[in-house]
């Protein structure tokens, strides 16, 4: 049984978490948030359509997004509540939502070779 892809899934998901908390970090001033944003966008778009990979690091994102949310424990909040915070929270809904649904799925093909059916042509004779 292949299971390599679970340290792969694992450590996305730890990279996801780490680039959020980079970007809940500094998302106060504009620029980091645009370049916050470019890159996780780019990472996205660049790791493989599939769950291990391109959900497990959005995954990893949102959730560390949703641990800042809670706040902190002198009552702080990591997410200001201006334009910049909500672009994160959105961000992070987004994200998750467009590897979801840009993600291929493992299981089989329909064709066992992998390759895509032609159509058939038929002729009248």
């Amino acid at each position: 049984m292949r299971w390599w892809w679970l340290p792969t899934a694992a450590l996305l998901l730890f990279v996801g978490a780490a680039t959020a908390l980079a970007t809940v970090a500094l998302h106060a001033r504009w620029w980091w948030l645009v370049y916050a944003m470019l890159t996780t966008g780019v990472v996205l778009a660049v790791l493989p359509a599939r769950w291990w990979a391109r959900v497990a690091f959005a995954v990893g994102w949102l959730l560390m997004v949703g641990y800042a949310v809670l706040g902190r424990p002198e009552g702080d909040w990591a997410i200001a509540s201006d334009l910049s915070g909500y672009v994160v929270l959105v961000a992070a809904l987004v994200f998750t939502l467009a590897a979801a649904l840009t993600s291929a799925g493992s299981g089989p093909s329909r064709n066992p070779r992998g390759s895509i059916r032609e159509p058939q042509l038929h002729s009248r004779e």
